[in-house]
């Protein structure tokens, strides 16, 4: 199968390699899509993360949906929890301290063909579900967990600050939360440089073109 690893600081390679075997209480995915996180571009542009970095070569990738052997078409969480430490049994998985997840460490993710993990981990898709709609599920995922998080409640008003692809989703689960005032400002690279400074680069955008939006 054709696998995409990431060997350092924009060093990509395609690699023909064996299709995974599924171990006990694993399923075999083929994968059918997946989205470039932006975790995905600093992985790719700064070769890490932080004090995180490529110490060998890594599958990217974490917003991914594919179909099984037995043809069910699953969305795939990316996040492994021990589910045996205190924070799993009391509920969070999510702050495990063990937790594995696809593209780092150890774990390859999603840029590759086939993909052997947990069958708990694979959610099945609903009826008129295509592959990119499951892939979207991770990142609408982030975005309910920060309105949830930000208690919205209806007719508040909400600032969105940044508009890729987590901000966006964040504004239309606002709106469905009840917000009545919608206000998001987004970011442009100063390119001059910008590869140099990283996120220092940013700047606002003029406010004539931030967007505002009022529901209808």
């Amino acid at each position: 199968m054709r696998v995409a690893r990431l060997h350092g600081r924009r060093d990509v390679r395609i690699h023909e390699e064996d299709r995974p075997r599924a171990a006990p209480g694993e399923a075999l995915v083929r994968v059918e899509a997946i989205g470039l996180c932006g975790s995905d571009l600093h992985w790719f542009e700064e070769g890490g993360i932080g004090t995180s970095r490529i110490t060998h070569p890594v599958v990217p990738g974490h917003e991914m949906a594919g179909r099984t052997e037995d043809g069910r078409l699953v969305a795939i969480e990316p996040a492994i929890p021990c589910e045996r430490c205190a924070l799993c049994l009391e509920g969070h998985p999510n702050l495990c301290p063990e937790i594995r997840f696809s593209g780092q460490g150890h774990d390859d993710g999603s840029m590759r063909e086939w993909m052997a993990w947990p069958e708990r981990n694979l959610f099945p898709l609903p009826d008129g579900f295509t592959p990119t709609d499951g892939a979207m599920l991770e990142p609408l995922g982030v975005a309910i967990h920060t309105v949830d998080l930000a208690h919205v409640r209806p007719g508040a008003s909400v600032g969105v600050f940044g508009c890729g692809p987590i901000g966006l989703f964040c504004l239309q689960v606002a709106k469905a939360a009840g917000a009545a005032r919608l206000v998001a400002r987004t970011w442009r690279l100063a390119r001059s440089g910008s590869r140099r400074r990283g996120p220092l680069a940013r700047r606002p955008l003029p406010p004539r073109t931030a967007a505002r939006r009022r529901p209808s």
